[in-house]
């Protein structure tokens, strides 16, 4: 069977932008994962790992990390099937913890790297996803009232070292996010020049503050 016209329309624009003929759509967690084998194949390894929304927290990627015992926080959409209990029924992550939850919960001032410090109020519950129990965590912000979900696996870990690991906002700062090319080269070379930004961004803002960069 052919390829249809808008696929192959589609296949011309990837030989232009020099992506390989092999090289096939695949889901953000799967490449997530292939990546995280590549990198531990080099003998790096993670402390914490950290993803946001648009993984929408994959169950066979939670699973994957959990077989590996990487850490992690994932920012969770409203909706994210949770449960109370192991066998309980599946619900909303904002039914079994509202923002009104956060907003008489406790206060933490997040520190960031090269931007003010920001308030926010939390509150955490425990939850089931799958056959894995983790720590759900809402978060608003005193100063914009935006609401956060976070799911991490680091069940014992305090709450203030998960909110310090779920708030770093480098990609944001530096544009990490914002490449709209038409070259995987470009692409290769925003992903190189981006952490080189961050890092000169953060190593200057410490020296203003007095501080020796690490």
């Amino acid at each position: 069977m052919g390829l249809t016209a808008g696929a192959h329309e589609g296949r011309c624009r990837c030989r232009a932008a020099g992506i390989p003929d092999d090289v096939t759509h695949r889901a953000k967690w799967r490449l997530a994962v292939d990546q995280w084998l590549r990198a531990a194949g080099n003998g790096v390894s993670f402390d914490w790992l950290v993803f946001d929304e648009a993984y929408r927290a994959a169950v066979p990627l939670l699973r994957f990390l959990n077989l590996v015992k990487q850490r992690f926080v994932a920012e969770v959409p409203v909706n994210f099937t949770v449960r109370e209990t192991e066998h309980s029924p599946s619900q909303r992550a904002d039914g079994r913890l509202a923002a009104a939850d956060a907003r008489c919960g406790t206060r933490h001032r997040i520190t960031h790297r090269t931007v003010r410090a920001s308030f926010w109020r939390t509150a955490t519950a425990s939850v089931w996803v799958a056959e894995r129990e983790y720590t759900l965590v809402v978060a608003v912000n005193e100063a914009t009232a935006e609401v956060k979900y976070f799911l991490t696996n680091a069940t014992t870990a305090p709450l203030g070292r998960v909110l310090a690991v779920a708030f770093r906002f480098g990609k944001q700062e530096v544009g990490l996010m914002d490449y709209e090319g038409r070259s995987d080269t470009g692409l290769v070379r925003h992903l190189t020049l981006a952490p080189v930004v961050l890092g000169f961004v953060a190593t200057h803002t410490e020296r203003r503050r007095g501080k020796t960069p690490r």
